[in-house]
């Protein structure tokens, strides 16, 4: 055999690494540390459900907050996926008419620990207080969701409780945090910069 050189040609198929899931508690994605995330899959709106809430309050106690961002709109669902006893779920998002009804006491001040800033007191998280949640005879408004926007007004990091009451007498107390503004592409950032529509 004759001295030389042994070329040798090796193939390595590439190798593509799909990213780890984050992690979720009672169905809702862990943004980080006790910073849960709401449901944003639909047209950006942030929905809770009272299902997740539940399971909050009944497995985790109130180590966590939900985040919402600065002009969003949050939607709070009474969907509790109940089901009948051929266990077919009779209350879900399309069917809301068959979940709990809900009703809300104002949002107060949550006092800064790990997780939350400072307590912002003077300041609502929401356009709507939910102070005056009642029906014309001045009773508690019970409804099968309700809706706000987060206010721009509000202070990042600060955290808030509120008590929700389901029409059942049953009540939680969950826990929310502003966090920064929600981001403006497309055609309504074009639309605030004043761009002018192509000819």
């Amino acid at each position: 055999m004759r001295a030389g050189t042994l070329l040798m040609l090796f193939w390595i198929p590439s190798l593509t690494f799909a990213q780890p899931a984050k992690p979720t508690v009672c169905k809702l994605k862990v943004e980080s540390g006790h910073i849960l995330s709401c449901d944003r899959s639909n047209n950006n709106e942030c929905v809770i459900r009272m299902s997740a809430l539940d399971c909050l309050e009944n497995e985790q106690g109130d180590q966590y907050v939900i985040g919402v961002r600065k002009g969003e709109t949050v939607k709070w669902l009474g969907n509790l996926d109940k089901k009948d006893k051929n266990n077919k779920k009779i209350c879900d998002d399309g069917h809301l008419s068959d979940c709990p009804k809900i009703h809300f006491q104002p949002f107060k001040p949550h006092d800064q620990d790990a997780t939350c800033g400072p307590a912002d007191t003077i300041n609502s998280p929401f356009d709507n207080k939910f102070d005056k949640d009642v029906d014309p005879q001045g009773n508690p408004k019970y409804e099968s969701m309700k809706k706000s926007k987060v206010s721009q007004s509000a202070t990042i990091h600060s955290c808030f409780s509120h008590n929700v009451t389901m029409d059942d007498q049953q009540t939680i107390d969950p826990h929310i945090m502003v966090e920064g503004a929600v981001a403006v592409t497309g055609k309504k950032a074009a639309k605030r910069h004043g761009a002018s529509k192509p000819k």
